[in-house]
């Protein structure tokens, strides 16, 4: 037994088939960026955030050394403006400080981010480069 065909609509139009949606864009293309970091911290850590969502995060525990330690990572953002943070706190040297710049980042776009703290880890400063 064949089920019975709707009723006809009641103004007399003719039934259509439905139209199909068009498909849903494809999700723009994250723009990355290639930090570094280079520093003398012993005891302590750092964190980066996009938008005020944590997106890296490195505890630092290393033996005395005069020698700087560089830190390298990538992560992605999606495009637009967006405000990028850098935090590092310190242990020994009770230090803690922050520094944040928005940017605009296109679809795609590879950066790099060298985030510097000036000699005595009063400052943080950030240097693009495409």
């Amino acid at each position: 037994v064949k089920p019975a065909p709707p009723p006809p609509p009641e103004n007399g139009e003719k039934l259509r088939p439905a139209e199909k949606s068009p498909p849903p864009a494809p999700a723009p293309v994250p723009a990355t960026v290639n930090f570094s970091f280079s520093s003398k911290i012993l005891k302590g850590g750092f964190q980066i955030q996009v938008d005020g969502k944590e997106v890296f995060r490195k505890e630092i525990q290393r033996k005395f050394t005069l020698k700087d330690e560089t830190y390298t990572g990538t992560f992605p953002v999606p495009p637009g403006e967006h405000e990028i943070l850098f935090e590092v706190q310190t242990e020994i040297q009770n230090v803690s400080e922050r520094h944040a710049e928005k940017r605009a980042f296109s679809p795609g776009e590879a950066v790099s981010l060298h985030i510097k703290m000036t000699r005595l880890n009063k400052e943080i400063r950030f240097a693009w480069s495409p």
